[in-house]
């Protein structure tokens, strides 16, 4: 098995004698994190929504009202506010 990218290329030279001055490696390593890291960064307006924004406005929400702790609605309440809000600052690219 012969070892890839820029190590691929100076073997190749040793063995043919050929000089290559090509410098950008042959196989692009980490390109699929790159992907995700770029789509995570693109939504993170969307992903603080849901992911901070929707327990605050629930914990809020259970606070204020002692007597619905234990029902459901705050956290679809805090999911419709805090996710409305996290995508309209996705989409015009401002909090305010």
């Amino acid at each position: 098995m012969l070892p890839r990218g820029r190590i691929a290329l100076k073997f190749k030279e040793k063995l043919t004698g050929a000089s290559l001055s090509l410098s950008i490696p042959l196989r692009k390593k980490g390109h699929t994190v790159a992907r995700l890291l770029t789509l995570i960064f693109q939504n993170l307006p969307f992903l603080f929504g849901i992911g901070f924004l929707t327990p605050l406005v629930a914990q809020v929400l259970e606070r204020t009202a002692p007597s619905i702790s234990g029902t459901a609605w705050p956290l679809l309440a805090g999911l419709v506010i805090g996710g409305g809000w996290g995508a309209i600052a996705q989409k015009t690219g401002r909090w305010i």
